[in-house]
Order: C-alpha cells, then sequence, then structure tokens
C-alpha cells in the first residue's frame, strides 16, 4: 500500500518522490508538510526554470 499511494502521489503531482515517502513522514500531517514544502516547491522551481529557458528562448528569436 505504500507503493501504491507513493506511485499516485507521484502521478497526480507529476514529480518523482522517494521510495521511503510514507515510512519518513508517517502521517498524514507529516506527509503534507513534507508534499508543501519540499515536493511542490520543486515543481515551482522546475516551473520556473522551464519559463526562464522559454523567455531566453523567445528573446533569441526575436533578435535574429
Amino acid at each position: 500500500m505504500a507503493v501504491e499511494l507513493k506511485n499516485r502521489l507521484e502521478s497526480t503531482l507529476s514529480c518523482s518522490l522517494p521510495a521511503t515517502l510514507v515510512f519518513d513522514y508517517p502521517t498524514i500531517e507529516a506527509l503534507v508538510d513534507y508534499l508543501l514544502k519540499d515536493a511542490i516547491a520543486s515543481l515551482i522551481s522546475d516551473e520556473s526554470a522551464v519559463e526562464s529557458q522559454e523567455t531566453n528562448h523567445e528573446e533569441q528569436v526575436v533578435k535574429n
């Protein structure tokens, strides 16, 4: 069940989570705190990186 939960969360959040997720964060509160602080933060930084790359690409296209 722990693996199924991890896999569903990964699928839903479109991110990679540690295999020991449920053991490291055994309560709903601990899991939610982790997801909000670490996993979601990394998703936001990944999106920012993609947006930055897209902006750089658009600037290069405009210059050419």
